[in-house]
């Protein structure tokens, strides 16, 4: 089919089917010298713990949040005056946790030496986490 002005060429996998024209290329006879590859991708993973160790942190904070409501007498909706940080904790040395918490509780209504004993038992088994989160880019066929 020619358009005026314009010249047409036929190409061997060209079907033309009478007035209208359509081309369609044959797969069969094309051979690939190559598998194709998958495209590669940066993917950012964020990853701080996994699930168990993320809930073992979470009861020991809800345990430790009740535990200084008690500590303060905070009643009616007050909270205590004063927040544990567990990875604050877990940077320090072992010789001077329980001194560094007894000085953070000095202003605490009840005696603390039973919740910094018990504190310190279940905060053994955590790993100490980076204040942020470690980004790792690997490379994935995706």
């Amino acid at each position: 089919m020619e358009v005026k002005g314009e010249s047409r060429v036929a190409f061997p996998s060209e079907k033309i089917a009478g007035s209208d024209s359509r081309i369609s290329f044959q797969t069969d006879d094309i051979i690939p010298s190559e598998p194709a590859k998958k495209p590669i991708r940066n993917v950012n993973i964020t990853c701080k713990y996994d699930r168990k160790q993320m809930r073992v942190r979470l009861e020991v904070e809800e345990w430790m949040y009740d535990q200084l409501q008690e500590l303060y007498d905070c009643q009616n909706g007050t909270e205590a005056p004063l927040e544990i940080d567990i990875d604050d904790i877990l940077g320090i040395d072992e010789d001077d946790k329980k001194l560094i918490l007894q000085d953070l509780l000095k202003e605490a209504t009840h005696p603390v030496d039973e919740f910094i004993t018990e504190l310190l038992k279940k905060i053994q088994t955590l790993k100490k986490v980076p204040s942020t989160p470690s980004r790792v880019a690997m490379e994935m066929d995706l």
